[in-house]
């Protein structure tokens, strides 16, 4: 199993996804310029997953601030992200959705599974 270190905000609490610095500097790296990875947005009055990802994670995230699910869950989502090297993005990306069962699924990476430890975990 690969190890994951999964971001958490000041306070070592989770960050909430709509209020989140997606411009602050822990979101600049890598080749890209940009932060790479998987990301995990749940509920966070029961905890249910509701959407996992993959890919720039400021980036993602910023367009899923704009996605037409997310009104539907309200002020209540958090989220967290870990690196993940682009070429293992998919096979986690796959691991942790076929684990965590999110609410809302856009693609499913054919990438065979890579089991990870979940950010609960």
């Amino acid at each position: 199993m690969m190890t994951l270190h999964w971001n958490r905000c000041a306070g070592d609490r989770w960050c909430w996804f709509l209020n989140v610095n997606l411009d602050h500097p822990s979101f600049l790296g890598g080749l890209s310029g940009h932060l790479e990875g998987v990301y995990v947005i749940w509920l966070g009055n029961g905890g249910r997953t509701v959407y996992v990802g993959s890919g720039q994670i400021a980036n993602r995230l910023r367009s899923h601030r704009l996605a037409s699910w997310v009104p539907k869950y309200g002020d209540d989502l958090l989220v967290t992200w870990a690196v993940v090297a682009t070429q293992l993005q998919e096979g986690v990306e796959r691991y942790l959705i076929d684990t965590l069962q999110p609410l809302e699924v856009q693609r499913r990476p054919a990438a065979d599974p890579i089991m990870v430890n979940t950010p609960s975990s």
